[in-house]
């Protein structure tokens, strides 16, 4: 009986990553190789930023759904805890400026600023080292648009029912 036989396939509960999963329940049988005679058919890249969020969204659904299936691997911590910490410093940076906009005196300008920068320059850093070989600023600051986006679909994800 072949691997992909003993482990039941691909998994029809997930709408999204059923190959990622498929990985992790192989690899005990040994090392994963590609086959280039394999033909892969992509579709398009999302037209829109709201296109991007609704499929990054639903992917990210079956990025939990996928945790469940396999269970926990220290490999995927980075998809799904990144996004949860987004998502808190995005709530702690509302919480701020509406202190600040409030006149509460434990909040002040240069500490919302501090508290933005400490969350968006290790994005922004990110989205220029791995656009780092494009010329122009233009394609740098869609990337890191892109990035906080990316993150907020991730995050949302996490309470998506469906």
């Amino acid at each position: 009986m072949d691997a992909f036989t003993k482990i039941g396939g691909f998994n029809a509960n997930l709408a999204t990553c059923e190959d990622y999963d498929l990985s992790f329940r192989l690899k005990p049988f040994g090392r994963l190789l590609s086959d280039s005679r394999i033909v892969a058919i992509h579709h398009r890249e999302p037209a829109t930023l709201k296109e991007f969020f609704n499929k990054e969204s639903w992917r990210g659904k079956s990025n939990y759904d996928g945790l469940k299936e396999h269970g926990f691997h220290w490999k995927e911590l980075p998809s799904l805890l990144l996004p949860v910490v987004h998502l808190f410093f995005f709530l702690v940076s509302c919480f701020l400026i509406l202190m600040l906009s409030l006149g509460v005196t434990f909040v002040s300008f240069s500490s919302v600023v501090a508290w933005l920068l400490f969350w968006q320059l290790p994005i922004f850093a990110l989205a220029f080292y791995k656009a780092s070989e494009v010329s122009g600023i233009s394609l740098k600051l869609g990337l890191y648009v892109l990035l906080n986006i990316y993150f907020f679909a991730r995050a949302r994800a996490m309470f998506r029912s469906q």
